[in-house]
């Protein structure tokens, strides 16, 4: 029989090897499971809404951030691969990714403007794969993700491991929609395609989407635009902003109408309540809704929009004509943002409003100044805003008491006009 010594040595050695083999088993364990991927921005339910085009502080976003990592023990992964919405994405794939490499910790920073471009608003899908050729046996397991599809590169083949997290992309993002009238003295295309260049500008605040300008249109064109281009585009969170830069007058019953350069006669204008129900029939889910209009007689158009939820800025009252600097249009893509501005000769108005905006001014401010001051388009200072106390506001020509422009608005306070457009150049 076994003595009790000789039990309790057996039973020692038990211990110990029981011991060691859970160890080994627990480092097997640790071992194994070091093979995972994890994506850790953006998030699973992330919702992205202050990507702006500049900061306005440090703490404001500027780019998506897309960060992850892979722990890669036993050389078990040997390349990478990055998807966006099922598109494979080479901006976040870092090159020097290899199967020797244990632990990446991969950072990518994607400029919100190009995500934008390329992908849009809404919901999209970050999706990591880690590769994996078959062919290695040496520490081989499955790794955590569901997909389990073989992809072959270069002749070689290679099992996927997948993760991934949805996320929502909806920061604010301003819209542009331009007009002008096209006669045969020339192009009033300046202004536009200035105020275009403003908002699309690199020192804009918001970054921007879906743009469109013409100085060839019917009545028709501006409601076919908003609902088919505009709407599509834009979200409850953007800004939609809205110009026209023509003729304006009153028909025989009285009516406030733009003139359309395609057509002098007949249903070619466009009226202020076929404008309205344009609009609306877009249904347009912007939060900011922006209609600025600098034509003769422009005030007017406030009596066919009183009851909307829209911002109106006009040049003059219904009683008045808007006002030209008597320089010729001009406009030319190589120039400055500035000297653009300062050649936007055609209309006053939108010259004041631009060069105030340009000048870091809240849009409510900038047409305070405009509404209560008199703007004087001074060619020697074309980079300042030149406002000067005067009792008449807006004047133009050389004699600037000469003529008066009354601007008007419509839902235009400190609030809904807080809106700053650019930082700085």
């Amino acid at each position: 029989m076994m003595s009790k010594i000789k039990k309790k040595k057996l039973l020692m050695y038990i211990l110990l090897y029981l011991t060691i083999m859970s160890l080994v088993t627990v480092i097997n364990k640790t071992k194994a499971a070091g093979h995972s991927l994890e994506i850790e921005s953006p998030s699973d339910g992330m919702v992205i809404t202050n990507a702006y085009r500049t900061a306005l502080n440090s703490l404001e976003q500027t780019a998506i951030r897309f960060e992850f990592e892979i722990k890669n023990h036993d050389h078990y992964y040997a390349l990478y691969e990055t998807w966006i919405d099922g598109i494979y994405d080479k901006t976040l794939i870092d090159s020097g990714f290899n199967k020797w490499i244990v632990y990446f910790h991969g950072v990518f920073y994607y400029d919100a403007q190009s995500f934008l471009d390329r992908y849009g608003q809404g919901v999209h899908t970050f999706s990591l794969w880690a590769l994996h050729p078959i062919t290695v046996t040496v520490g081989f397991a499955e790794g955590p993700g569901p997909d389990d599809d073989v992809l072959f590169i270069n002749g070689t083949t290679y099992r996927i491991t997948e993760v991934s997290v949805t996320f929502t992309f909806n920061p604010p993002v301003v819209h542009f929609v331009g007009f002008w009238h096209t006669d045969d003295e020339g192009e009033w295309r300046d202004s536009i395609l200035a105020s275009r260049d403003f908002f699309e500008s690199s020192n804009a605040h918001y970054l921007h989407g879906y743009s469109y300008t013409t100085g060839h249109w019917d009545d028709d064109k501006p409601g076919a635009i908003f609902k088919n281009n505009l709407s599509p585009a834009e979200d409850s969170n953007d800004i939609d902003i809205i110009m026209f830069d023509s003729h304006g007058g009153f028909n025989l019953f009285n009516k406030y109408f733009i003139l359309c350069p395609d057509g002098v006669l007949g249903d070619k204008h466009l009226t202020g309540d076929e404008l309205k129900n344009a609009i609306n029939n877009a249904h347009l889910d912007s939060a900011t809704i922006i209609l600025a209009i600098d034509t003769c007689y422009s005030g007017a158009i406030a009596n066919s929009f009183y009851d909307a939820n829209i911002i109106i800025l006009t040049a003059c009252t219904s009683n008045e004509t808007s006002l030209l600097s008597g320089n010729p249009s001009d406009y030319d893509s190589s120039w400055t943002l500035a000297e653009k501005i300062y050649q936007m000769s055609s209309a006053l108005f939108f010259h004041a409003l631009i060069q105030g905006l340009y000048h870091q001014q809240s849009l409510y401010d900038t047409f305070s100044n405009i509404h209560y001051w008199a703007y004087y388009h001074d060619p020697a200072y074309p980079d300042n805003p030149n406002y000067y106390d005067y009792d008449n506001p807006l004047g133009g020509g050389s004699n600037h008491e000469e003529v008066k422009m009354h601007p008007v608005s419509l839902n235009l306070d400190a609030t809904t006009g807080g809106i700053i457009f650019f930082i700085q150049e």
